[in-house]
């Protein structure tokens, strides 16, 4: 296959690396990753500033480049430039830290595989709670047997609205129960800024908390914290469709509404 393998933690991140290193013994590999650390940065792109691509030496595994943008750069870089055949798959990780429930909405990671379902490319996002050597080779190993199983036709999902977002626990790999099939929890955190004075006496902000443990059934944050590997099938399509269903039946009186 021809795989595209991105991140938001920049071309030598140890995940990236690892996974670099197991995809391109069976696969054809592009690399494009952000310059800079780019956790965070959401679905944003670059408008108003010129993108460079430099290559990236990886040791035999593979073409690699980088890009001074963002994960969602990097994949259109990929596809409308460097990539020299169509793209069987996109895979954006091995993310440091993990990303489940809304976490999903604020990460380079995540939008990387979401770009790609843009292009109907299939795609997936891999995201790993602890960043010890032990557990990138497993969760390295296990994607690798894991888009096995996506050349061999064995995973069903549409391209064109949806990716897999892959999420592994905080534990040994041997105390891992094994693969849950979730949906996205929606737990918000419990975040707020401390305020802190720098020695120049100017007044700053650092963000802290956390995310309170009362997830929701079936979730990737419960099974993620019962020891499960997470797949969670995400949509770009990010219509309510019970409140479309409610609404598009008031049609005519939301009309004579705002008509009045």
């Amino acid at each position: 296959m021809n795989i595209l393998l991105t991140n938001d933690d920049g071309i030598h991140a140890k995940g990236l690396l690892a996974l670099a290193g197991h995809l391109s013994k069976s696969d054809n590999l592009l690399v494009v990753a952000p310059l800079h650390e780019a956790s965070g940065v959401s679905h944003s792109f670059t408008i108003f500033n010129p993108l460079q691509v430099r290559e990236a030496p990886l040791n035999g595994f593979g073409r690699g480049y980088t890009v001074n943008g963002s994960p969602s750069d990097c994949v259109k870089m990929g596809v409308r430039k460097l990539a020299v055949h169509p793209l069987d798959l996109i895979v954006s990780g091995i993310n440091h830290g993990e990303n489940t429930g809304i976490s999903s909405f604020y990460s380079g990671t995540v939008a990387g595989a979401r770009e790609g379902v843009f292009f109907g490319v299939r795609s997936i996002s891999v995201s790993l709670s602890l960043f010890t050597d032990e557990h990138i080779e497993h969760a390295a190993a296990w994607t690798a047997r894991f888009v096995a199983a996506i050349r061999d036709n064995r995973l069903d999902f549409d391209p064109r609205r949806t990716f897999l977002n892959i999420n592994f626990p905080s534990c040994k790999p041997q105390d891992i129960h094994g693969v849950k099939i979730t949906r996205q929890g929606i737990t918000p955190f419990n975040d707020d800024y401390e305020e802190r004075t720098s020695p120049g006496g100017q007044r700053y902000f650092w963000l802290f908390g956390d995310r309170p443990s009362h997830a929701g059934p079936d979730t990737d944050e419960k099974a993620i914290e019962e020891r499960w590997i997470t797949v969670t099938p995400l949509s770009v399509d990010m219509t309510d469709t019970e409140a479309f269903g409610r609404l598009t039946g008031r049609e005519r009186e939301i009309n004579e509404l705002l008509n009045t």
